[in-house]
C-alpha cells in the first residue's frame, strides 16, 4: 500500500486521521488474506474434484455403459465406449518401452472412430505405415493432436469432403510421420507464425509442445515442420524423431 499523508499534531483531527489510517490497513490486511484464504479453497476443491474423478472412476462408469450397450445390443455405443476405454488406457500408461507406434496408430483410429459418429460424411482417413515400424518406441499423444488440428481447422471448415492421410517410414537414424490434409490451407502468414512459433514456450500453439517435447527427447534433428499450398488445398506436418543427438 501507499503512505498515507502524515499529520502529526496532537489534538483530534490528527487522532481521527491515525484512526482511520488503522481501520483502512485492517482492512487492508483482511482484504489480503481472504483472498488467500479463497484461493486455497479453490486449490483444495479442485484437488478433491481431481482425486474423486480418477482413472478408475472412469474405467468403472466406462464398463457400466459397455455392459447396458452389450445387453441393449447397441454395437455403436459398444464401438465408442471401447474407444474411450483404449484412449483413457494408453494416456495413463507410463513408461516408454510400454508404448509403441502401433499404440499411437490406435490411439488415432480410436479418436477418428469416436469423432466420425457425428461427422461420417465429411472426412475419409487413410494409412500407409511401415509395418516393421509398429513395434518400435514412440513418444506418445504426437500423431492425435497433429490429427486433431488438421480436422478442426482445415478439414470441418472446408465445404465438402476432405482426406487425411497419415504415413510413417524410416529416414535414416529416425522415423518421419506425415499427417497430410486437403482442406482449407493456411494462409502464408500465419504458416509463417505457427512455424516461428513452434519452438517459442510462451505461444499457445498445442503443436508447439509436441515439437519442444521430441527436440528434449531426441535433439535438434526432431521435431516438427509444417507446409501448406494454397493452390493444391494441400497442408502437411511432418513429425520427426529419433535422431541421434547432434554433437
Amino acid at each position: 500500500m501507499e503512505d498515507f499523508i502524515t499529520y502529526d499534531a496532537p489534538d483530534e483531527i490528527g487522532t481521527l486521521i491515525h484512526d482511520v489510517q488503522e481501520m483502512v490497513q485492517t482492512i487492508h490486511r483482511y482484504i489480503i488474506r481472504q483472498y488467500q484464504l479463497d484461493a486455497e479453497n479453490k486449490d483444495i476443491q479442485l484437488k478433491m474434484l481431481q482425486a474423486q474423478i480418477n482413472p478408475h472412476f472412469v474405467y468403472n462408469a466406462l464398463f457400466a455403459i459397455r455392459m447396458m450397450a452389450i445387453i441393449q445390443g447397441a454395437e455403436n455405443i459398444q464401438d465408442i465406449v471401447d474407444a474411450l476405454w483404449r484412449m483413457l488406457k494408453n494416456s495413463t500408461a507410463r513408461g516408454k518401452a510400454d508404448f509403441a507406434l502401433k499404440d499411437e496408430i490406435q490411439n488415432v483410429e480410436d479418436y477418428i472412430h469416436i469423432l466420425k459418429t457425428t461427422n461420417v460424411h465429411k472426412f475419409n482417413v487413410t494409412y500407409d505405415i511401415d509395418p516393421d515400424l509398429l513395434e518400435l518406441d514412440c513418444p506418445k499423444f504426437i500423431i492425435q493432436p497433429v490429427v486433431e488440428n488438421a480436422i478442426m481447422h482445415g478439414v470441418l471448415p472446408k465445404q465438402g469432403f476432405s482426406t487425411i492421410k497419415i504415413a510413417a517410414s524410416r529416414s535414416g537414424e529416425g522415423i518421419v510421420i506425415t499427417v497430410e490434409n486437403d482442406g482449407l490451407p493456411i494462409s502464408a502468414a500465419r504458416l509463417d507464425e505457427v512455424n516461428s512459433g513452434l519452438s517459442q514456450a510462451h505461444k499457445g500453439l498445442g503443436l508447439n509442445s509436441i515439437h519442444q517435447r521430441l527436440q528434449l527427447l531426441y535433439g535438434e534433428g526432431a521435431g516438427l515442420t509444417i507446409t501448406s499450398d494454397e493452390e493444391s488445398m494441400k497442408t502437411v506436418v511432418e513429425i520427426r524423431y529419433g535422431m541421434k543427438v547432434k554433437e
